[in-house]
């Protein structure tokens, strides 16, 4: 399945970054997705490639399959890679596949590895903690980190992994499957050419605009950029997971119109999936991106005090002392930190006295 935009070449594969402490649902939630990816009814549509994720695992796996999706639990040792050996341009590989250009790279002795048209999702998870270590502003330099959307966990009470799921759940997913299986059946080997319509670009515009009186880095303005296209990606997929779409593929297959050898199909977007869309990555994905953004290691404020965290335990006055802050302020920004609090006395003072360490 290869829907595309006409004007601009977006495919329409995700990839998603979880981040949250443990036990806050991560990995029960990425569970649920690859139940669903990997039921017997869509297996043959979907691949997959294992958790050992390099170079040349990415290239061959794409040139033995464009259709790829990926998932990797507690991806600390993934970014742990990248952080060690960055020069290796798995990050290139990485965007490269993500925007739908050209892979290659000499894999085997033989010669070079080629996906010409690839079409890779992934989805990865890992501690807040584990990104802030290991996840550098190299990468989001390099664009690979601008182009996930990231989900940010706030979950307090863990999840139980073995509670059964409630039957109204199992049937929800049920229905989702059957759904998915009836699409996968309807434009397996097509290419759909999704026509925009005027709203993501007036909303571009828009965003563009109010965004000029804010002081955004050069980092901050990259990633509003990506939101764009985030925002293009996401109404391509609301629209494949629309009634009205499957139902526009069953009248036409059936009246004769899309014969078996048809290979494109036209669909226009409708608006109100242009909204929906726009408003998830304006009021989600921006401002998840942007908090990963600043929980990367050695970015601004942040990276200052998680340095000093790493070298011992900081008192609520010395973490406001660094980064001016207070009140409120200084609740959200310690907030989005991966600390534990805990109470000491310090003398002469009789009261005690709230400091953080990493958790």
């Amino acid at each position: 399945m290869r829907p595309q935009y006409a004007s601009a070449g977006v495919h329409n594969n995700m990839w998603g970054i979880i981040l949250g402490q443990s036990g806050c649902g991560k990995s029960v939630a990425c569970g649920v997705a690859n139940a669903i990816m990997y039921d017997e009814r869509i297996a043959p549509y979907t691949s997959r490639i294992s958790n050992k994720f390099t170079p040349e695992s990415l290239t061959v796996s794409l040139s033995q399959n464009h259709r790829r999706f990926h998932y990797s639990n507690e991806a600390a040792g993934f970014l742990k890679f990248m952080k060690r050996d960055y020069a290796n341009e798995l990050s290139d590989d990485l965007t490269n596949a993500y925007d739908g250009e050209r892979v290659s790279r000499q894999t085997i002795k033989d010669g070079n590895v080629f996906c010409t048209d690839p079409l890779f999702s992934a989805l990865w998870n890992t501690t807040i903690d584990s990104w802030s270590k290991f996840a550098t502003q190299d990468q989001f330099a390099s664009g690979m980190f601008l182009r996930p959307f990231f989900i940010i966990s706030t979950r307090e009470k863990e999840v139980k992994r073995d509670e059964p799921m409630a039957t109204e759940l199992v049937a929800m997913k049920n229905e989702i499957i059957d759904e998915i299986f009836e699409l996968c059946k309807l434009v397996a080997g097509r290419k759909i050419v999704f026509i925009e319509s005027e709203y993501i670009a007036g909303w571009k515009y828009e965003l563009r605009v109010s965004s000029q009186s804010k002081q955004y880095s050069e980092m901050e303005r990259s990633t509003l950029q990506r939101v764009f296209d985030q925002a293009r990606k996401v109404a391509m997929n609301l629209t494949i997971a629309s009634k009205e779409f499957r139902d526009y593929l069953k009248k036409e297959t059936v009246s004769g119109n899309f014969p078996i050898e048809l290979r494109e199909i036209t669909y226009e977007i409708p608006e109100k999936y242009e909204i929906m869309a726009c408003e998830i990555a304006e009021f989600v994905f921006w401002k998840n991106s942007i908090k990963a953004l600043k929980l990367t290691y050695g970015s601004g404020h942040y990276g200052k005090v998680m340095k000093a965290l790493e070298e011992g335990s900081l008192s609520r006055t010395q973490i406001g002392d660094m980064v001016s802050k207070s009140g409120r302020q200084l609740d959200d920004f310690i907030a989005d930190l991966p600390v534990v609090s805990f109470q000491r006395t310090i003398p002469p003072s009789k009261k005690p006295t709230t400091f953080y360490k990493l958790a």
